[in-house]
This record gives C-alpha cells, sequence and structure tokens, in this order.
C-alpha cells in the first residue's frame, strides 16, 4: 500500500471569454498560452464543460454578450487566492479584455486588467 500526501485546497473558476469584444473568437494559441500560465502558476487546470452565456453592460449603454468558458485551477491557503487575481489580471492582457470574472470561496470578483 502507499501512502500520499493529502492537502486542503480551495477551487477557483476564472471564466474567460470565447471571443474578442468584437466578435473574433480567439485561436488555440491564444488558450494554449492561456492554459501554459495556469499550469505554472497552479499546476494544472481543469476545462469545465460547456459554455456559459453572460452579459454586461458598458459605460456607454451598450450590451455585450459573452460566451464564456470556465477553467477550475486549485490553490493550497488562502495567502494563495492573490494568484488568482494576478492570473486574472494576466488574462485581461491575453485575451485584450477590461476585465475577467473569477470566483472562490462562494464569492465572486471582477478583476479589471493592471493599470
Amino acid at each position: 500500500m502507499t501512502l500520499c500526501e493529502v492537502h486542503a485546497m480551495f477551487e477557483i473558476t476564472l471564466l474567460i471569454p470565447e471571443s474578442d469584444n468584437s466578435g473574433e473568437k480567439f485561436g488555440p494559441e491564444t488558450s494554449a498560452r492561456w492554459e501554459a500560465l495556469l499550469a505554472d502558476r497552479f499546476g494544472g487546470f481543469s476545462l469545465l464543460p460547456g459554455t456559459t452565456h453572460g452579459g454586461w453592460r458598458g459605460p456607454d449603454g451598450t450590451m455585450y454578450r459573452d460566451r464564456l468558458r470556465g477553467y477550475a485551477v486549485w490553490a493550497v491557503g488562502l495567502a494563495c487566492g492573490g494568484k488568482a487575481v494576478e492570473a486574472a489580471r494576466e488574462a485581461c492582457a491575453i485575451f485584450a479584455q477590461e476585465a475577467v470574472s473569477v470566483r472562490f470561496l462562494g464569492l465572486a470578483e471582477i478583476v479589471s486588467k493592471a493599470v
């Protein structure tokens, strides 16, 4: 029998759009870059099944609709939660977004791109 080490972890979900704000789908190289970042930062990721549909209203009143893919990663301890915010800011840069949604510990936050 082999013993394994067990760590309490919490799940973090990041919602990433399938297309940019002009409606152009992101290519596989963009997803590969994002997934490599998640693997480097968290040790791995899971692409959740299906898509999420959502929308948000811009400052000018325009309604923008998104199709989003959920990525789950896991972190050990609350101190690692900041890594989720950093990853969300990097997602803003990779996917040319103003903000990205992050959920963990029953809370959600819209994380804006770094200034």
